[in-house]
């Protein structure tokens, strides 16, 4: 009973691990670092590098880092540890990827049905498909030797190229027009809150590929008597109806938080960043946020101004907390406070606790580097190194946790924690992210990050730890043999197999290059069944 009790708890601290630790240092210091490298890329002369700043082609590529990190480095450690934990995470992913970031996509979309985009779902199909192919020549023998997983690595640069030069293809095929392969701008939303002209950039709280999601269309916004409605150039402002009461919130673009309107009731934090610049925290439960990051263009008067009137409509609503940006521990035990007295329930109280027990480990140590202090940006190569480090660290920790969750629970096998619990833990964040961005008209576009994702976490996350371990550890070749009970490698890669195939006849199914619900609820019943079906295979077979 001892042992049972001993590996509950070790099954507690895997989750913190994976919901807390290594999705913070990816959200908070990892993806940002990324994206102030996207913006410097995107603001270069030279148009070969300015095309690396464009978020579709730096999703596939420098996000990929960002979006795979956990994945790669469980792997790595997991091989040195001598447990096949790290691989039963990637597998895991691949599928809960397919499945449920797709499935839910479709399901909380608000079109329907929901159209893909052709070009690049025809591409990462066909390299997923590659991907698969290269995997299972790989581990044919039930081994996977230097040369087998320096292929697959060289595959996954020839990825980077096709997605860099995708749009040059598809003009020269006449697919596109040749004015849509140009440089796109990726400037802020254009828009004016109670007043004040300003710029706003939406982040998503995810490690997707499409979470520095930039875009060049122009809103206006204006104070009216239901709160400040954002408009497109184009479209005329939505009369409010009178009587209402004022300054409910306000609404960008299409909604955010699978919401028309976002309410100052939800509005959990204000960060004065410097330079003109806030960030506007929205949050919906304990997992659902995204943030406004809003450059007010008229200086610190005109952001003064701003603070003034989202304090007077939103603090009589909830319970804001504004603050000067901090990137040192004071700051992390000030939101713990805040977090705590403002949380009815045990379970928010305890999301709090997890929360600044992490965020003391990270401010103590990156303050220095952290690039959300526009002052620091210029240290990102630094930020980044450091996310690397404590991204492994906590990897590392997982790894180890992993060994003994199985010691005290044997029927726990570190496969089977792998692509069950660890799957879904290292990608629930992303999942969330998808839905949100479904919610406002952007399926299509979280429907990309799911495959780009995977076709990295092929070439990137399995074969990147296999060159390292076979180049350190002396050993000829990385072993593949099936288990004496539960699933095996190949079975894994034959469930990606399965799931590839189903994704791909609905989509060909008509409407072309389109799902149904039907289809996003018939993904998600088939990951509950792979679940179930891969527990009974652990535990009876």
């Amino acid at each position: 009973m001892a042992d049972y009790v001993a590996g509950v708890g070790w099954l507690v601290l895997m989750f913190y691990i994976m919901l807390f630790c290594q999705h913070r240092i990816c959200e908070a210091y990892f993806v940002p670092a990324l994206n102030v490298l996207m913006d410097q890329m995107g603001a270069s002369q030279n148009k070969w590098l300015k095309r690396l700043g464009n978020p579709g082609v730096a999703g596939a590529t420098f996000m990929a880092l960002g979006a795979n990190g956990p994945e790669l480095f469980t792997n790595l450690f997991a091989l040195y540890a001598g447990s096949d934990g790290g691989i039963g995470v990637v597998i895991g992913s691949e599928i809960f990827n397919i499945l449920i970031i797709i499935g839910a996509s479709i399901c909380a979309t608000k079109v329907l049905p929901l159209q893909l985009e052709k070009v690049p779902f025809v591409r990462d199909v066909l390299f997923y498909t590659f991907s698969i192919v290269l995997l299972l020549w790989a581990i044919k023998d039930q081994k996977v030797v230097m040369y087998e997983a320096c292929v697959m690595l060289a595959a996954g640069g020839l990825y980077w190229a096709c997605v860099y030069f995708t749009d040059d293809v598809a003009a020269k095929m006449g697919i596109v027009a040749p004015e849509a392969t140009g440089d796109v701008e990726t400037s802020p939303k254009s828009a004016k809150v109670h007043g004040v002209a300003v710029e706003v950039e939406e982040l998503y709280h995810s490690r997707m590929a499409d979470g520095h999601a930039r875009t060049s269309v122009a809103m206006h916004m204006d104070a009216q008597n239901v709160g400040i409605m954002a408009v497109a150039d184009e479209g005329p402002a939505t009369k409010p109806k009178k009587g209402t009461r004022t300054s409910v919130g306000f609404a960008v673009g299409d909604g955010l938080l699978g919401d028309n309107f976002l309410r100052y009731k939800d509005l959990d934090e204000v960060a004065v960043m410097g330079e003109g610049v806030l960030e506007l925290t929205f949050t919906k439960g304990l997992f659902e946020k995204v943030t406004l990051k809003v450059k007010v263009t008229g200086g610190a008067a005109e952001r003064d101004l701003l603070l003034k009137h989202l304090e007077e409509n939103s603090l009589a609503e909830g319970n804001t907390w504004y603050h000067k940006y901090d990137p040192t521990p004071k700051a992390a035990v000030q939101g713990f406070k805040h977090h705590w007295s403002h949380s009815p329930s045990i379970l928010g109280k305890l999301h709090a606790v997890g929360e600044v027990i992490v965020d003391l480990m990270l401010t103590s140590t990156m303050f220095w580097c952290d690039v959300k202090d526009v002052k620091k940006e210029g240290r990102w190569p630094l930020c980044f190194c450091m996310s690397m480090l404590w991204l492994a660290v906590f990897s590392f920790s997982m790894v180890q946790v992993m060994n003994h969750i199985t010691l005290n629970i044997p029927a726990l096998s570190s496969m089977l924690l792998g692509v069950t619990i660890g799957a879904i833990g290292t990608s629930l964040p992303n999942a969330i992210g998808s839905v949100l961005m479904a919610g406002q008209g952007k399926s299509a576009a979280a429907i990309g990050n799911a495959f780009g994702s995977n076709v990295q976490n092929v070439f990137l996350a399995m074969a990147g730890p296999w060159i390292i371990y076979l180049s350190t550890s002396g050993d000829p070749d990385v072993g593949m043999a099936p288990p004496a009970s539960g699933q095996s490698v190949g079975e894994g890669v034959n469930w990606m197999v399965g799931t590839l195939v189903l994704v791909v006849v609905f989509a060909m199914l008509p409407p072309m290059f389109a799902f149904t619900k039907v289809s996003g609820y018939i993904m998600i019943s088939v990951y509950i069944f792979y679940l179930s079906w891969t527990v009974y295979e652990f535990e009876f077979m």
